[in-house]
Protein backbone atom coordinates (compact mmCIF):
# COMPACT_ATOMS: atom_id res chain seq x y z
CA UNK A 1 0.00 0.00 0.00
CA UNK A 2 1.29 3.32 -0.86
CA UNK A 3 1.95 5.62 1.86
CA UNK A 4 0.54 9.11 1.03
CA UNK A 5 3.24 12.44 2.36
CA UNK A 6 1.28 15.11 4.28
CA UNK A 7 1.97 18.05 2.41
CA UNK A 8 4.34 20.33 4.51
CA UNK A 9 2.40 23.63 5.46
CA UNK A 10 4.72 26.93 5.34
CA UNK A 11 3.97 28.84 8.38
CA UNK A 12 1.50 31.51 8.53
CA UNK A 13 2.42 34.31 9.03
CA UNK A 14 1.97 36.37 12.40
CA UNK A 15 -0.37 38.90 12.69
CA UNK A 16 0.23 42.65 13.19
CA UNK A 17 -1.83 42.09 16.67
CA UNK A 18 0.81 38.80 17.42
CA UNK A 19 3.46 40.55 17.07
CA UNK A 20 2.95 42.96 18.84
CA UNK A 21 2.40 41.19 21.99
CA UNK A 22 5.26 39.81 21.80
CA UNK A 23 7.46 43.04 21.43
CA UNK A 24 5.96 44.06 24.00
CA UNK A 25 6.01 41.01 26.46
CA UNK A 26 10.24 41.26 25.87
CA UNK A 27 10.21 45.14 26.38
CA UNK A 28 8.75 43.90 29.90
CA UNK A 29 10.93 41.24 30.31
CA UNK A 30 13.73 43.71 29.33
CA UNK A 31 12.75 46.32 31.89
CA UNK A 32 12.22 44.07 34.77
CA UNK A 33 15.87 42.79 33.76
CA UNK A 34 16.82 46.35 33.84
CA UNK A 35 14.71 47.36 36.66
CA UNK A 36 15.78 44.21 39.08
CA UNK A 37 19.48 45.20 38.16
CA UNK A 38 19.28 48.57 39.65
CA UNK A 39 18.00 47.42 42.57
CA UNK A 40 20.98 45.58 43.64
CA UNK A 41 23.50 48.37 42.70
CA UNK A 42 21.06 50.55 44.80
CA UNK A 43 20.83 47.72 47.44
CA UNK A 44 24.63 47.47 47.16
CA UNK A 45 25.69 50.75 47.48
CA UNK A 46 22.96 51.20 50.48
CA UNK A 47 24.77 48.20 52.18
CA UNK A 48 28.29 50.03 51.70
CA UNK A 49 27.13 53.04 53.30
CA UNK A 50 25.56 51.46 56.22
CA UNK A 51 28.79 49.11 56.47
CA UNK A 52 31.10 52.31 56.92
CA UNK A 53 28.78 53.61 59.84
CA UNK A 54 30.64 51.25 62.06
CA UNK A 55 33.77 51.92 60.50
CA UNK A 56 36.51 53.43 63.30
CA UNK A 57 34.81 57.38 62.93
CA UNK A 58 38.99 58.26 63.21
CA UNK A 59 39.50 56.08 59.69
CA UNK A 60 37.09 57.05 57.49
CA UNK A 61 37.97 60.73 58.30
CA UNK A 62 41.10 60.67 57.58
CA UNK A 63 40.32 59.04 54.35
CA UNK A 64 37.73 61.75 53.35
CA UNK A 65 40.51 64.69 54.35
CA UNK A 66 43.20 62.83 52.11
CA UNK A 67 45.59 61.73 54.77
CA UNK A 68 48.28 59.81 53.55
CA UNK A 69 49.42 57.15 56.56
CA UNK A 70 52.21 55.70 56.52
CA UNK A 71 52.41 54.38 60.05
CA UNK A 72 49.51 53.20 62.62
CA UNK A 73 50.55 53.15 66.34
CA UNK A 74 48.92 51.37 69.36
CA UNK A 75 50.30 51.97 72.90
CA UNK A 76 48.42 50.52 75.96
CA UNK A 77 49.03 50.77 79.86
CA UNK A 78 47.22 48.99 82.32
CA UNK A 79 48.28 49.50 86.05
CA UNK A 80 48.21 45.51 87.21
CA UNK A 81 49.45 45.80 91.58
CA UNK A 82 51.14 47.92 93.80
CA UNK A 83 53.61 47.14 96.56
CA UNK A 84 57.75 46.91 96.92
CA UNK A 85 59.41 46.65 94.03
CA UNK A 86 59.16 42.89 92.62
CA UNK A 87 61.98 40.55 91.78
CA UNK A 88 63.31 40.21 87.92
CA UNK A 89 61.27 36.55 87.64
CA UNK A 90 58.14 38.13 88.69
CA UNK A 91 58.15 41.27 85.94
CA UNK A 92 59.91 38.59 83.15
CA UNK A 93 56.61 36.54 84.18
CA UNK A 94 54.06 39.14 83.22
CA UNK A 95 56.14 40.48 80.31
CA UNK A 96 56.54 36.86 79.36
CA UNK A 97 52.90 36.04 79.40
CA UNK A 98 51.72 39.23 77.51
CA UNK A 99 54.27 38.45 74.64
CA UNK A 100 53.09 34.58 73.67
CA UNK A 101 49.98 36.41 72.68
CA UNK A 102 51.51 38.29 70.14
CA UNK A 103 52.59 37.49 66.56
CA UNK A 104 55.69 35.75 66.66
CA UNK A 105 56.20 35.38 70.53
CA UNK A 106 57.81 32.93 70.78
CA UNK A 107 60.99 34.61 68.91
CA UNK A 108 60.53 37.50 70.67
CA UNK A 109 64.44 39.35 72.04
CA UNK A 110 64.59 39.77 75.77
CA UNK A 111 66.31 42.86 77.29
CA UNK A 112 66.02 44.26 80.90
CA UNK A 113 66.71 47.90 82.46
CA UNK A 114 67.06 48.56 85.93
CA UNK A 115 67.48 52.38 87.54
CA UNK A 116 67.00 54.20 91.22
CA UNK A 117 62.97 53.33 91.48
CA UNK A 118 62.58 51.65 87.98
CA UNK A 119 62.64 48.63 87.26
CA UNK A 120 61.58 47.06 83.49
CA UNK A 121 61.43 43.51 81.50
CA UNK A 122 60.70 44.23 77.43
CA UNK A 123 60.10 41.31 74.67
CA UNK A 124 59.87 42.41 71.31
CA UNK A 125 59.03 41.25 68.25
CA UNK A 126 58.06 41.78 63.99
CA UNK A 127 54.80 42.61 63.05
CA UNK A 128 53.02 40.27 60.22
CA UNK A 129 52.97 42.65 57.85
CA UNK A 130 55.99 44.97 58.61
CA UNK A 131 56.39 46.73 61.91
CA UNK A 132 57.51 45.69 65.47
CA UNK A 133 55.63 45.45 68.65
CA UNK A 134 57.36 45.96 71.91
CA UNK A 135 56.05 44.82 75.53
CA UNK A 136 57.36 45.35 78.70
CA UNK A 137 56.77 44.96 82.58
CA UNK A 138 57.87 48.00 84.46
CA UNK A 139 58.01 48.84 88.70
CA UNK A 140 57.58 52.68 89.36
CA UNK A 141 58.51 53.47 92.78
CA UNK A 142 56.79 55.88 94.84
CA UNK A 143 56.96 57.52 97.93
CA UNK A 144 58.15 55.01 100.49
CA UNK A 145 59.87 52.55 98.42
CA UNK A 146 56.62 51.12 97.28
CA UNK A 147 55.20 51.39 93.48
CA UNK A 148 53.46 50.55 90.93
CA UNK A 149 53.61 47.41 88.46
CA UNK A 150 52.71 48.55 84.81
CA UNK A 151 52.01 46.11 81.70
CA UNK A 152 52.81 48.11 78.85
CA UNK A 153 51.88 46.93 74.83
CA UNK A 154 53.38 49.20 71.84
CA UNK A 155 52.69 48.16 68.84
CA UNK A 156 53.91 50.05 65.64
CA UNK A 157 52.31 49.18 62.20
CA UNK A 158 53.73 49.72 58.67
CA UNK A 159 50.61 51.74 56.29
CA UNK A 160 47.03 52.12 57.56
CA UNK A 161 45.14 50.01 60.02
CA UNK A 162 41.97 50.60 59.99
CA UNK A 163 41.07 47.98 63.18
CA UNK A 164 43.31 49.62 65.83
CA UNK A 165 39.94 49.61 68.46
CA UNK A 166 40.13 46.14 68.09
CA UNK A 167 43.75 45.39 68.18
CA UNK A 168 43.77 47.62 71.95
CA UNK A 169 40.75 45.80 72.70
CA UNK A 170 42.59 42.74 72.00
CA UNK A 171 45.32 44.08 73.65
CA UNK A 172 43.76 44.19 76.91
CA UNK A 173 42.49 41.03 76.22
CA UNK A 174 45.77 39.41 76.25
CA UNK A 175 47.34 41.45 79.56
CA UNK A 176 43.97 40.05 81.42
CA UNK A 177 45.17 36.33 80.44
CA UNK A 178 48.73 36.77 81.21
CA UNK A 179 47.92 37.69 84.65
CA UNK A 180 44.98 35.27 84.99
CA UNK A 181 42.32 38.25 85.96
CA UNK A 182 40.34 41.24 84.09
CA UNK A 183 42.50 44.92 84.59
CA UNK A 184 40.79 47.50 85.60
CA UNK A 185 41.82 50.63 84.47
CA UNK A 186 43.70 50.66 81.03
CA UNK A 187 44.29 53.38 78.99
CA UNK A 188 45.00 52.96 75.38
CA UNK A 189 45.48 55.04 72.64
CA UNK A 190 45.48 55.06 68.85
CA UNK A 191 48.27 57.63 66.49
CA UNK A 192 48.21 57.46 62.91
CA UNK A 193 51.62 59.48 61.54
CA UNK A 194 51.91 60.35 58.02
CA UNK A 195 51.65 63.28 55.11
CA UNK A 196 48.49 65.53 55.16
CA UNK A 197 47.39 67.15 52.36
CA UNK A 198 49.61 69.32 51.16
CA UNK A 199 47.50 71.91 49.48
CA UNK A 200 46.20 73.36 52.77
CA UNK A 201 47.66 74.84 55.42
CA UNK A 202 48.07 72.80 59.03
CA UNK A 203 45.05 75.23 60.52
CA UNK A 204 42.46 74.79 57.91
CA UNK A 205 43.26 70.71 57.33
CA UNK A 206 42.82 70.27 61.28
CA UNK A 207 39.39 72.02 61.13
CA UNK A 208 38.69 69.98 58.12
CA UNK A 209 39.40 66.87 60.32
CA UNK A 210 37.33 68.27 63.09
CA UNK A 211 34.63 68.82 61.36
CA UNK A 212 34.94 65.88 59.60
CA UNK A 213 34.45 63.85 63.13
CA UNK A 214 31.71 66.29 63.77
CA UNK A 215 33.73 67.99 66.44
CA UNK A 216 34.81 70.97 67.82
CA UNK A 217 38.46 72.91 68.42
CA UNK A 218 39.31 73.39 72.27
CA UNK A 219 42.81 74.13 71.91
CA UNK A 220 45.60 75.40 69.81
CA UNK A 221 49.36 76.33 69.54
CA UNK A 222 51.96 77.39 67.33
CA UNK A 223 55.55 76.88 68.42
CA UNK A 224 58.41 77.13 65.66
CA UNK A 225 56.85 75.08 62.68
CA UNK A 226 54.83 72.87 64.95
CA UNK A 227 51.00 73.46 64.83
CA UNK A 228 49.03 71.47 67.60
CA UNK A 229 44.97 71.54 67.55
CA UNK A 230 43.25 69.75 70.08
CA UNK A 231 39.23 68.88 69.84
CA UNK A 232 36.24 66.55 71.41
CA UNK A 233 34.05 64.87 68.96
CA UNK A 234 30.75 63.22 70.25
CA UNK A 235 31.41 59.89 67.38
CA UNK A 236 34.73 58.89 69.04
CA UNK A 237 34.63 56.93 72.83
CA UNK A 238 37.35 57.87 74.69
CA UNK A 239 38.81 61.11 76.25
CA UNK A 240 41.67 62.70 78.38
CA UNK A 241 42.63 65.94 79.53
CA UNK A 242 45.30 68.70 77.29
CA UNK A 243 46.46 71.30 79.25
CA UNK A 244 42.34 72.13 80.91
CA UNK A 245 40.24 70.77 78.42
CA UNK A 246 38.37 67.63 77.68
CA UNK A 247 39.43 66.47 74.29
CA UNK A 248 39.81 62.98 72.68
CA UNK A 249 41.24 63.85 69.26
CA UNK A 250 44.94 65.40 69.41
CA UNK A 251 46.24 66.69 66.20
CA UNK A 252 49.98 68.13 65.07
CA UNK A 253 51.19 69.29 61.99
CA UNK A 254 55.27 69.48 61.86
CA UNK A 255 57.69 69.73 59.07
CA UNK A 256 59.61 67.06 57.67
CA UNK A 257 61.78 66.69 55.00
CA UNK A 258 60.60 68.37 51.67
CA UNK A 259 56.96 68.24 53.18
CA UNK A 260 54.70 68.32 56.05
CA UNK A 261 54.39 65.52 58.95
CA UNK A 262 50.97 65.03 60.71
CA UNK A 263 50.58 62.72 63.98
CA UNK A 264 46.80 62.31 64.88
CA UNK A 265 46.09 59.98 68.29
CA UNK A 266 42.89 59.28 69.94
CA UNK A 267 42.14 57.41 73.28
CA UNK A 268 40.06 54.15 72.76
CA UNK A 269 40.01 52.57 76.29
Amino acid sequence: MASVEAPIMAPRPLSAWRRLLRFMARSALAAAVATGAYGVVKDTARLTQEERLFDFPLVVALEKTGVSVAQSELLVIAPIEQGPMPSFARLKEVAAGIARGLPGGAQASLWSDVGDGFAAVYYEGAEPNGGKWIVSARFIAGEGGEGVIEATVHRSLLGFEAAMPRLARSAAGIVGRAIGRPVPGIHAKVVYKGRPPHDVSPVEWSRRLLAELGGELRYQSTEGDRYTAAGFAPRLAGRTQFWDQTVNVVISVSRLGAGQWTEIETPVL
